[in-house]
């Protein structure tokens, strides 16, 4: 199981629960699910796979959260 798995099954358990709060901004497990696989696909389409390093430079902000979910549903990571 990986990370991205994790907030799936969050997603399915709880999706109306509040997941990600960011000033006025804030996110359900089902929302935050949806918006990161999203961004994943448009990583893959950018050419990220799973073992390439990425260097997310976001404030920490509702951006870098989705950004980092993103990444995780790509697939697991191995690290050298």
């Amino acid at each position: 199981m990986t990370l991205g798995d994790l907030l799936a099954r969050a997603a399915l358990r709880r999706p109306d629960a509040e997941a990600v709060v960011d000033g006025r901004q804030r996110l359900t497990y089902a929302e935050l699910d949806a918006r990161a696989a999203a961004a994943s696909r448009g990583f893959a389409r950018l050419g990220v796979a799973p073992g390439d390093r990425v260097l997310l430079v976001l404030r920490n902000r509702l951006e870098h959260v989705i950004a980092y979910w993103a990444l995780q549903k790509l697939g697991p990571w191995r690290f050298p």
